[in-house]
């Protein structure tokens, strides 16, 4: 299921988020239920059970040249290495 989708961030008490399509909801069920975040210059979401396939993406994806956000220079923002839980 490739799907893209264009979100404006919005601003939710002191943090900031956006909205899952309701599509890719119904799609993943309760899978979608909880999600991971992982990624680094790019956030992938990721449904419960498919965390080691999502790895795998982000380990390829360390491979590559970092971009900042602002210049299209290489970063020096390295990975942590690590699952973050952000409750």
């Amino acid at each position: 299921m490739a799907i893209t989708f264009k979100k404006r961030v919005f601003k939710h008490g002191a943090s900031q988020g956006i909205s899952l399509p309701q599509s890719w909801l119904k799609y993943y069920g309760s899978r979608a239920e909880e999600i991971t975040l992982m990624g680094g210059s790019i956030l992938l979401v990721v449904p419960s059970g498919l965390e080691p396939q999502a790895e795998q993406l982000v380990a390829q994806m360390e491979s590559m040249p970092r971009l900042t956000a602002d210049t299209n220079q290489e970063s020096d923002i390295k990975p942590t290495g690590g699952a973050h839980k952000d409750d």
